[in-house]
Order: structure tokens, then C-alpha cells, then sequence
């Protein structure tokens, strides 16, 4: 009696093994994919998280893999695909972190891995990002005031400006590059003024020049902190390039500036200074 239930229980035993074997083996992917990545605790949009990636199938090839952003307010969005066409496929794909409506948002970062046979694998990364508000403006020129183009930038337009034909008005809430003396129009010189200057009298804007500031990711707030504990003046000079000033209108900060070049030439025609602006908007 007690053989027939030993024998009982080891055919019981060895039926659920089987189904359980069975069960694993009809559940495995044919698609796997791996993604390592080093994710702080929060990250700032328009910055960049490098993910190293890895899948294979057990069928022909990767067909596609593709990488999309998920947040609650906007959605998904598919920001990169590519179409491997091989069966194991590595990449390191630097990751742009997108732009979010809210300070503190979680964005859920999917890549997605599909072979020949339409067989898909998808693989979640969830990264907390703070969110900047304010707005970039490229590759701004200011050019030499002897060139008779635009010299300086109106904080109000945000738009360039030149400073010889400005109204009063608007003088006030502009700054340019220093415009020559009458004794340096008197000499042969053609070396372009690199100061900044504002109007003496009445004069709304203020600079603070900062090269510990992290413009990359810089947001109202820590531009606010960062200007209202600086040193201000209405004027600045000896800029060079990499240089980041902070610009307050009426003692409020306005926005940051960061020089990427400086382009002294024979003559004044081509002479430039381009600037990057970030600017409470």
C-alpha cells in the first residue's frame, strides 16, 4: 500500500515537471533584449544618457529596433529606428533626454526589438526628468558696430538689434558691443570691441559674468539664485570665448548668455561675436 502511493506521488511529481518544462519552453522569447545604462536619480531635459544595447533572435535577424519616449502628458513618441538585419545586434545609443511640460516628470523610455518573423521584445527604462523652462535661441551674431550690421540684442524683442539706429525707447532694454571712440576711428585699428554695453542713462539691464554657471542645464530657478548672488554691472568686457554671463532686466534675471565664438578678421567686415541665449520666456 504504502509503494502504490510513493509510486503515486512520484508520477504526480514528475507529470507537473513535465507540464512545467513544457510551459517554460513554449514561454520563451525567441527576441531578447538587454539595455545597460548608469541612470541618476533625476536627469535634465535636453541632456544625454548613454544606453548600451544589446538583442538577438533565434530566427534569422533583427529587423528593427526602435527606441520611443512615454510620458503621461504627451504620449509616446518613437525618437530613433534602425533596421539591423542581423541575428545579434549591439549599439551605443546616446540618448537625447526630451523636453518636459512639468518640473518633475517620469518619462518611460522603450526599446523595442522585432525579428524576421514579426516576433517582438520590449525592454522599459524609467528615468525621472526635470524639466526646463526656458528657451534656447542659437547661434545669435553680433557683429563689429563698424560693419553696419546688427551689433547688440533687445531683451524685450529678443531679436538682434543695431545699435546706431535704435530709438531711445529701446535703448534702454538693449545692450551692444562697445562702439568705437573717436580716438580709436582716429587710428588704424580694426580690432573688434569685446565688451558689452548698455545704456548709461536709465539703463535697465545688468551683467554678471559666471563661468561656474552650468548653462547646459540651466533652469529659471537656478539662474534666478545664481544671478541674484552675483556681482552686476551695466557694462562687462574681456569677454572670450566659453564666457557665460547673466543678464538681469530691471534687477530681475532675464537670461544667460554663452559665447561659442569670437571672429576677429583683417577688416571688419566678417568681424563676430555668436552667441547661444537662454531666456525666461
Amino acid at each position: 500500500m504504502l509503494e502504490k502511493t510513493i509510486r503515486k506521488y512520484i508520477y504526480l511529481i514528475s507529470s507537473l515537471l513535465l507540464f512545467i518544462s513544457c510551459e517554460s519552453e513554449e514561454d520563451v522569447s525567441d527576441v531578447g533584449i538587454f539595455v545597460k545604462a548608469d541612470i541618476p536619480e533625476t536627469l535634465v531635459a535636453e541632456t544625454y544618457l548613454e544606453l548600451d544595447i544589446t538583442a538577438y533572435t533565434s530566427n534569422e535577424y533583427i529587423k528593427e529596433i526602435t527606441i520611443s519616449n512615454f510620458d503621461a502628458d504627451k504620449g509616446e513618441d518613437i525618437v530613433y529606428s534602425k533596421n539591423p538585419c542581423t541575428k545579434k545586434y549591439s549599439e551605443k545609443y546616446i540618448y537625447k533626454v526630451p523636453q518636459v511640460s512639468k518640473e518633475n516628470t517620469q518619462v518611460k523610455i522603450y526599446i523595442t526589438a522585432v525579428d524576421n518573423l514579426g516576433n517582438k521584445e520590449r525592454y522599459t527604462l524609467s528615468i525621472m526628468v526635470v524639466g526646463s523652462d526656458l528657451q534656447e535661441r542659437s547661434g545669435i551674431e553680433l557683429h563689429n558696430p563698424l560693419s553696419g550690421k546688427n551689433d547688440g540684442l533687445n531683451t524685450q524683442t529678443k531679436s538682434p538689434i543695431r545699435k546706431e539706429t535704435l530709438a531711445a525707447t529701446d535703448e534702454i532694454y538693449s545692450f551692444w558691443l562697445r562702439q568705437y571712440t573717436e580716438e580709436e576711428l582716429s587710428l588704424p585699428t580694426e580690432q573688434m570691441p569685446i565688451e558689452w554695453n548698455t545704456a548709461i542713462m536709465n539703463g535697465k539691464i545688468t551683467f554678471a559674468l559666471n563661468n561656474s554657471f552650468n548653462y547646459a542645464e540651466a533652469t529659471s530657478a537656478s539662474m534666478k539664485s545664481t544671478y541674484s548672488a552675483s556681482i552686476k554691472n551695466n557694462y562687462i568686457n574681456n569677454l572670450k570665448i566659453g564666457d557665460i554671463v547673466l543678464i538681469g532686466v530691471e534687477g530681475e534675471a532675464w537670461g544667460v548668455i554663452k559665447i561659442i565664438y569670437i571672429i576677429d578678421e583683417e577688416g571688419v567686415i566678417n568681424d563676430k561675436m555668436i552667441v547661444n541665449l537662454k531666456t525666461i520666456d
